[in-house]
C-alpha cells in the first residue's frame, strides 16, 4: 500500500487579486483547457505543494485560482489548478511533459456538486483517480478535492454513489422520459432473436410494442416500439441501462437506422388508415444491412424528404463498393506512407530481438523498389501487411481506410485450427448448408481442389501479424474459404469417423456475414457448477462493468470452495481492470508483469553501443478487501487470451495463486504506439513496450503455457464437449480433497 502524507492546504480569500473580466471557459477539448490555462494563470494568488492520497479543502472567490504542484507520483500529473467563476469551478491538469499544450480538465457547477475522473498520460500506464465535491456558500467556492492511484472499499462505494446521483439527474431528460411514456404504453410484449425480423402493428399515441431480447452481441435488453402523431420512437434499452436510438418523423421518411454498438437497428414503416406497420431487425451482417438500405432508399422516393433516398442509397452504394470512396493512391502518395511507417518501426519497435533473423535496414531496400511499382490500393495494402507481418508481432499491424486487401465474403460456417487441421466448429443452418450435411466436428482438407496448408502458406500467413504460430492460425483458418462476393467454392470434408465428400457453398457479402457468433453473449458470466464450484467467465477487460460485475457476484464467490476463470474468449483491453480483480484473490502483495521499452539514444548509436532499454519494473497489485477469496483458483486459457488478458493470468501464475488449464495463450501484449498517414487512408500500431513474467520469463513470443496442457479434438467439437472446462473442473476438485 503507498504511505499516505496528509498535508493540510488554505487558500486565504483576499480583496486585492487579479481578476479576469471575462474568463476564457473551457469546452471540456484538449485545446480550450490550454488556452484557458494561460489566462486563468494570471489570477493564481497561492500556489502549494500536493501529495498522492491527501484531501486538500479549498475556499475560492469568484475569479480566484489556486495551484497545487503535484510532487513524484505514478501518474505523471505535474500541477493541478483550480478556477472559480460564474458560479462554476474549473479544474485543469497536465502531464509532467514542458508544454501547456498538455492540460486537459473538466468543471464542476451547482448541479454537479459532487464527481469523479479518472484519466492516465498512456493507454498501460498507471490510473489517477480525481475525487471533488464542490458547494457554493456566500459568494465563494468549497472545494474537497483528493488523488489516488489505488480505489478503497469506501472510494468504490463512492464512486457508485455518484453514478447513480447522475442517473437521477438524468431521468428527466427527454430520451428517459419518452422511454417511460412508451413502457407506460406497451400493450404486447414479443421476445426478440438477435438477426431476425420482426413486423408489429402500433396507432400513434395509444399503445408500444416491447421486444424482449435474447442474449445478442450488442446487451440489448428490450427494444421499444412506439409513435406519437409526429414521430415514430425505436430505442434499444442496454444492459448497462443506457438507451440507443431516436425519434423519425414517420409521415417524411419511411424508415430509420441507428447504429447499436457494431450492429444496426434497422425499421421500416408504412401507413395503413390509423395505425402504422413497423419492419423491425437489430443485426450485424453486411447484407443485411445493404439490402434495408436499397429498400428504404427506394421507398423514400415516394415520400417528401426526396434528398432523404439519394442519401440513403449513396450510403448502400458505399457498403457495396467501398473502392469507389478511395482513388488509387499516387506514387508519392505510396512511397510517403511506408518510408514513415518503416521509421515508425525502425524508432519505436519493442521486439526487434525476438526476431533475430530479420535486418529492418535491409527490409527498406527490398521493399522500397516494390512499393514504387503501379498498383491498386488492394495490392499495396497488401504489399505493407506483408512487410509488417515480417516483425511477427500480434500488437504490431497496418491497416488502410479501403480493408486489409483480401477478400471477406464467406459461407456461414466457422472454422478453428485443431491439432493443424481446419474444423468446422460452427454453422448456420441454411437450406445450402443442411443439404452439404457439413456438421460440426468435420475437417476441410481441400478448398478449390487446393490442400489446406498449402492455401495457407502462400496465400493468407504472408499477410497475418501474430506473435506466435497459436495466434497465427486463430486469424489464418477463419479466412481459408475467403472469395468474391457470391461466389463459389468446393470443399472436400472428412468427417469424424473418416468419410470423404466434396460440397459447393456461395460465399455471402461481408465479413460479419460468418453469422455463427462466436463472441460472447456478455463481458462477465457467472455458473454454479456445483460441488461448491463457482464459474466465472471475464470475456473482455474492455471497460469497468467487468470489475463491477465481478464485484456484485462477489458475495456467491466467496461462499464457494473454489473458483473457476475463463479468460479463454478473452482479448483484452485494460490491464487495470484484470488487476481489481485479482485484488479481490490475494491476502498479500504480488507483482504483475515486469515491463521495459527500448530507450533510444542518439550518442550512443554514434559510438556503437548496443541498444539500450528502460526497465519500468513490476507494479505491485495490493488486496482490496479485508475478505479476500483464498480458495483454490484455476484459470482457463486459449489462444483467444490475449493482450490485458495475458497481463491478468500471469501475476496469478507467476505468484502460484492459479493452476493454468487450456492452450497456450496468444502470447501479444504491451503499449501500440497509433499512427496515421495520408490523412488517415494508412494507419496502424507499432509495439513499443515488452512485457514478462516478474522474474524475466517471457510469454510474448511463446504463450503463457498452461500447467496442464488440453486440446479438444475433432471429436470433441462434433459432440459439443468442452473439454477444457472439464479438466479444469477435475484438477480443481483434485485441490479440494
Amino acid at each position: 500500500m503507498n504511505t499516505l502524507i496528509a498535508i493540510t492546504l488554505s487558500l486565504a480569500v483576499l480583496s486585492v487579486e487579479p481578476t479576469l473580466a471575462k474568463p476564457v471557459r473551457p469546452q471540456h477539448s484538449y485545446e480550450d483547457y490550454s488556452k484557458f490555462v494561460q489566462d486563468v494563470k494570471k489570477t493564481i494568488i497561492i500556489e502549494r505543494s500536493y501529495r498522492i492520497g491527501t484531501e486538500q479543502n479549498l475556499v475560492l472567490a469568484p475569479g480566484r485560482a489556486a495551484r497545487l504542484d503535484f510532487e513524484d507520483n505514478p501518474s505523471g500529473v505535474k500541477e493541478f489548478i483550480f478556477f472559480y467563476n460564474d458560479e462554476t469551478v474549473y479544474l485543469a491538469y497536465r502531464y509532467s511533459k514542458d508544454t501547456e499544450k498538455q492540460y486537459q480538465g473538466t468543471r464542476l457547477c451547482p448541479e454537479k456538486k459532487k464527481s469523479f475522473r479518472g484519466t492516465r498520460e498512456t493507454k498501460e500506464g498507471p490510473w489517477l483517480w480525481l475525487f471533488y465535491e464542490f458547494e457554493p456558500k456566500d459568494g465563494k467556492a468549497f472545494v474537497k478535492f483528493r488523488a489516488t492511484e489505488q480505489l478503497s472499499e469506501k472510494d468504490r462505494e463512492q464512486i457508485k454513489q455518484i453514478e447513480e446521483m447522475k442517473r437521477r439527474s438524468n431521468a428527466g431528460s427527454s430520451i428517459d422520459t419518452i422511454v417511460e411514456q412508451l413502457r407506460e404504453k406497451v400493450s404486447r410484449e414479443i421476445h426478440y432473436e438477435f438477426g431476425t425480423v420482426e413486423e408489429v402493428t402500433i396507432v400513434p399515441d395509444q399503445d408500444a410494442i416491447r421486444l424482449n431480447c435474447s442474449d445478442n452481441p450488442e446487451n440489448v435488453k428490450e427494444i421499444l416500439i412506439g409513435a406519437s402523431s409526429e414521430h415514430l420512437f425505436i430505442y434499444c434499452v442496454l444492459s448497462s441501462g443506457s438507451v440507443k436510438g431516436g425519434g423519425s418523423t414517420w409521415q417524411e421518411v419511411p424508415g430509420s437506422f441507428r447504429q447499436v454498438g457494431g450492429s444496426a437497428a434497422i425499421g421500416m414503416w408504412e401507413r395503413h388508415d390509423d395505425r402504422i406497420h413497423v419492419r423491425f431487425q437489430l443485426t450485424d451482417d453486411d447484407n443485411a444491412i445493404i439490402q434495408s438500405y436499397r429498400k428504404l432508399g427506394q421507398a423514400a422516393k415516394s415520400f417528401p424528404k426526396r434528398r432523404f433516398s439519394q442519401a440513403i442509397n449513396n450510403w448502400a452504394d458505399i457498403l457495396d463498393h467501398p473502392e469507389a470512396l478511395f482513388p488509387g493512391l499516387t506514387t508519392e502518395q505510396r512511397v510517403e506512407a511506408f518510408v514513415r511507417l518503416w521509421s515508425t518501426v525502425k524508432f519505436n519497435f519493442a521486439n526487434f530481438d525476438l526476431v533475430p533473423e530479420l535486418n529492418w535496414d535491409d527490409v527498406l531496400s527490398e521493399y522500397l523498389p516494390k512499393v514504387m511499382q503501379d498498383q491498386s490500393n488492394d495490392k499495396y495494402i497488401l504489399l505493407i501487411r506483408e512487410c509488417m507481418a515480417l516483425l511477427k508481432d500480434g500488437h504490431t499491424s497496418v491497416s488502410s481506410s479501403w480493408g486489409d486487401g483480401l477478400p471477406t465474403a464467406c459461407p456461414p460456417l466457422e472454422i478453428r485450427s485443431a491439432g493443424g487441421k481446419a474444423i468446422v466448429t460452427k454453422i448456420t443452418e441454411t437450406e445450402e448448408i443442411k443439404s452439404s450435411c457439413i456438421k460440426p466436428g468435420d475437417e476441410i482438407t481441400h478448398v478449390d481442389g487446393r490442400p489446406v496448408q498449402e492455401l495457407l502458406k502462400k496465400d493468407i500467413y504472408p499477410y497475418i501479424c501474430a506473435s506466435t504460430p497459436q495466434g497465427r492460425d486463430l486469424e489464418a483458418y477463419p479466412r481459408i474459404l475467403h472469395g468474391p462476393k457470391e461466389s463459389r467454392v468446393s470443399l472436400s470434408i472428412k468427417t469424424p469417423t473418416g468419410a470423404v465428400h466434396e460440397v459447393s457453398l456461395t460465399r455471402k457479402a461481408g465479413s460479419r456475414a460468418l453469422l455463427p457468433r462466436s463472441r460472447p453473449k456478455s463481458v462477465f458470466e457467472y455458473r454454479d457448477l456445483g460441488d461448491g464450484i463457482a464459474c466465472v467467465a471475464l470475456n473482455s477487460f474492455g471497460d469497468s462493468s467487468v470489475v463491477d460485475s465481478f464485484n456484485e457476484k462477489f458475495k456467491q464467490i466467496s461462499r464457494a470452495k473454489g473458483l473457476i476463470i475463463d479468460v479463454r474468449k478473452n482479448h483484452g483491453g485494460s490491464s487495470r481492470h484484470g488487476h481489481a480483480i485479482i485484488a479481490r484473490l490475494i491476502d498479500k502483495a504480488i507483482p504483475a508483469t515486469r515491463w521495459k521499452t527500448p530507450q533510444y539514444r542518439a550518442a550512443f548509436r554514434a559510438w556503437g553501443r548496443d541498444e539500450q532499454w528502460y526497465d519500468g519494473g513490476s507494479k505491485i497489485i495490493n488486496p482490496e478487501t479485508d475478505e479476500p477469496f483464498l480458495g483454490p483458483v484455476v484459470v482457463l486459457i486459449g489462444p483467444e487470451t490475449n493482450s490485458a488478458a495475458e497481463d491478468f493470468v500471469v501475476p496469478l501464475h507467476a505468484a502460484g495463486r492459479a493452476t493454468i488449464v487450456g492452450q497456450k495463450s496468444r502470447g501479444s501484449t504491451g503499449q501500440p504506439l497509433q499512427f496515421s498517414f495520408l490523412d488517415g487512408k494508412i494507419g496502424g500500431r507499432v509495439c513499443t513496450k515488452r512485457d514478462q513474467y516478474p522474474d524475466g520469463r517471457e510469454f510474448v513470443g511463446v504463450g503463457i503455457i498452461p500447467d496442464v496442457e488440453v486440446h479438444p479434438t475433432p471429436a470433441d467439437i462434433a459432440a459439443s464437449r468442452d473439454v477444457v472446462l472439464e479438466k479444469g473442473v477435475s484438477v480443481l476438485k483434485s485441490k479440494l480433497m
